[in-house]
């Protein structure tokens, strides 16, 4: 299936994610910041174009999948998104909580 974005434009969007201090969205209970919740993503070439992602999910903040396209400008209805697992990562969670 492949992304509706060419691997260029991707990389320069990823790495603008991963430069920022703060990733600030509007969500139903107000403002959250998704920066601290993103630990990892990268643009895979081979077998074929694909995202992956390391976020958060945790009593201190979670992100989704479609809330990291959407900063990505990459429509979700036109993606396929896969879990391919769940960690728990306390030090990771602990830096996220005082970021």
């Amino acid at each position: 299936s492949g992304l509706p974005v060419s691997a260029d434009d991707l990389r320069e969007r990823i790495s603008a994610i991963l430069a920022a201090e703060t990733l600030v969205v509007q969500r139903r209970k107000g403002e959250g910041d998704l920066r601290p919740l993103i630990f990892a993503l990268q643009l895979v070439t081979e077998p074929s174009p694909a995202l992956e992602m390391e976020l958060a999910l945790a009593e201190q903040g979670t992100t989704r999948p479609d809330e990291v396209l959407a900063l990505l400008a990459v429509d979700p209805v036109q993606t396929d998104i896969s879990r391919t697992g769940i960690t728990y990562d306390q030090v990771k969670l602990l830096a996220a909580d005082r970021h």
